[in-house]
């Protein structure tokens, strides 16, 4: 896949539908910048050498967020990890230990960078573009693992009545992408 690939395909929500797609993107990121000369160069920051920034090819020359390589997964690890990380979420009550907690951590955290960084590929005039969609995206992924580990979460519109000394007044309508119910 080309980098122009990835910022096509991560700028589509509609390809975000499913937690799997989230995972198979994530494995074509990586294994887009695993190949020799895709991006034009790794930048480590010189002050937190695990902080790193990649410098894309064919894009302006944009540098992406930063990736903090303690966390961020390469793809070799990816192969053997985001497999785990999706039976650790199956049942996640089951699964708590502490090596599965930073499967867990460590596959949000690539996932959700996977598509941050294939964003920041857009050119500089669209970076409140690429921001939105990202907020987006994350939220659509922090709902569809909520639903997956059982606790109901939806978007929609929250009605909030206010009050005045004690008297609703009026309500006012806010909408989220993230809405999780508790029970009574």
């Amino acid at each position: 896949m080309s980098l122009a690939n990835l910022v096509r395909t991560a700028t589509r929500k509609e390809n975000f539908t499913e937690l799997q797609h989230y995972v198979d993107f994530c494995r074509e990121f990586l294994d887009f910048i695993a190949v020799p000369g895709a991006i034009q160069a790794e930048i480590v920051s010189r002050n937190e050498n695990h902080y790193r920034f990649l410098q894309f090819k064919n894009a302006e020359f944009g540098i992406s967020r930063p990736l903090n390589s303690n966390l961020f997964y390469t793809s070799k690890n990816a192969r053997i990890q985001l497999p785990k990380f999706l039976k650790i979420i199956a049942d996640v009550k089951a699964m708590d230990t502490p090596a599965n907690r930073e499967t867990v951590n460590r596959s949000i955290y690539t996932m959700r960078q996977s598509i941050g960084v294939s964003l920041d590929a857009l050119p500089a005039g669209q970076s409140n573009t690429a921001r939105k969609i990202n907020g987006d995206l994350f939220e659509r992924f922090i709902c569809l693992l909520l639903v997956r580990v059982g606790i109901d979460c939806t978007a929609g519109v929250v009605s909030v009545p206010i009050k005045v000394d004690g008297v609703a007044e009026f309500s006012m309508s806010y909408q989220h992408d993230l809405i999780i119910k508790l029970e009574d």
